[in-house]
């Protein structure tokens, strides 16, 4: 949603100039979180073990979990979504680029390269400037926010569990970092 964003880095992420040492940083890390094997026998299973974090409330992380996928589903198909997705779509047509939704302009064809092409720059500021001028952004925001609150009730317990849990989490993280 930045202009100065896209103008440098089209849908790439700002924070990713170096794809390959990016790729080979995380593979390392990975094998330090989930040990060689891969079978989480790494630092990140003996910090699930001092925490105490290896059984998380199931109900609670899955109602999570489907909040989060179903709401921006349903969010795309909320009237006035698709209202903002027509009037984006026009705006990007009369920029010439013909694009039925945002997420089809940030599709995954722009990522087979490790930075972004002159091409994929373009697109991304008429985007940017698409979604500014028929206030996509907060409307799409307003239709999922709508949609999670109503989900967040329907599941309030499991979810109160998940943060119980969590809450103790942070507790037992603080007092081991505090430990001299």
């Amino acid at each position: 949603m930045d202009q100065g964003i896209a103008e440098a880095y089209g849908y790439h992420d700002p924070r990713d100039d170096s794809a390959a040492r990016l790729s080979l940083a995380l593979t390392q890390l990975r094998r330090s979180f989930f040990g060689p094997s891969g079978e989480n026998d790494g630092c990140m299973a003996a910090a699930d073990r001092a925490l105490g974090s290896e059984k998380p409330p199931a109900k609670g992380i899955e109602s999570a979990r489907t909040i989060d996928v179903t709401s921006f589903k349903e969010s795309q198909t909320s009237a006035d979504v698709r209202k903002a997705f027509s009037e984006w779509s026009a705006c990007m047509s009369s920029k010439g680029y013909k694009y039925t939704s945002p997420l089809e302009s940030a599709g995954v064809k722009w990522f087979a390269t490790a930075s972004a092409t002159a091409s994929e720059k373009r697109v991304a500021r008429a985007d940017v400037s698409c979604k500014n001028q028929v206030d996509l952004v907060d409307r799409w925001y307003k239709a999922e926010s709508s949609i999670q609150q109503s989900m967040i009730e329907r599941h309030a317990e499991e979810l109160k569990e998940l943060m119980i849990f969590q809450d103790e989490l942070v507790k037992r993280a603080r007092h081991i970092l505090e430990k001299p």
